[in-house]
């Protein structure tokens, strides 16, 4: 009986030890490598964007920049200043608006489209050339419905867009793999602006885009519970 006391003590001991032993510098490493790094938390922060808009009359709306954070990715500008000129991360809008309604002094436009982010690590962009923010390697492709509230006393506008992922590519960049999003995933942009005149372009734009909550499965009654009482 002793004896097998003693030796379940020794065996926690080593247990104990083994589980204190500091982990390496290279295990740490590769830890770090296998995690997903490009994936965004419910909520959690996904990209900021900077950009401008430019519409074409009746209906046509490009909208153009760069993103100055992406969650997961730490080097996302080349070295020096970080503004279009060195950013590795562009996207392009392209919509159509679809309704504009009048209130008071506010216009409330509604607009579909494409969304699309791109890796070009060349950092060539320019905001005189909106195309140069379309010439990198396309990693996710959007849906967009976007909602935009124009203050016409002030010329400044609010920007709610819902994007639903359609395509998305992994990259690598600095020797590391990554995948910023998932098909199917929804995020929420929301954007602030002030126009411009005279234009081009018609605005100036900032903000962030968080991820948002898959819709709930519909219930079907024949299948399942559906909580009716």
């Amino acid at each position: 009986m002793t004896r097998n006391v003693a030796f379940l003590m020794l065996a926690a001991m080593v247990s104990l030890i083994v589980m204190m032993a500091p982990v390496s510098a290279q295990e740490l490493a590769n830890l770090q490598n296998n995690s997903s790094a490009g994936e965004t938390p419910v909520g959690d922060l996904a990209l900021e964007l900077v950009g401008q808009v430019i519409n074409t009359p009746p209906a046509a709306s490009i909208q153009f920049g760069y993103l100055a954070y992406l969650r997961g990715v730490d080097q996302i500008f080349n070295p020096n200043a970080h503004n279009e000129t060195t950013a590795r991360f562009t996207f392009f809008t392209e919509a159509t608006t679809t309704r504009t309604i009048a209130n008071g002094p506010f216009r409330i436009i509604t607009r579909e489209g494409t969304t699309t982010v791109y890796f070009d690590p060349s950092a060539n962009g320019n905001f005189a050339t909106p195309d140069s923010f379309r010439d990198g390697a396309p990693i996710l492709t959007a849906t967009l419905r976007q909602q935009v509230i124009l203050d016409t006393t002030d010329q400044t506008f609010t920007v709610v867009n819902l994007n639903t992922v359609i395509a998305s590519a992994s990259f690598t960049l600095d020797g590391h793999d990554f995948q910023i999003a998932k098909r199917g995933q929804k995020f929420r942009t929301s954007l602030v602006g002030r126009l411009n005149s005279p234009s081009p372009p018609t605005g100036y734009f900032a903000g962030f885009a968080v991820d948002v909550e898959p819709d709930p499965q519909p219930c079907n009654p024949f299948l399942r519970d559906c909580g009716r009482r």
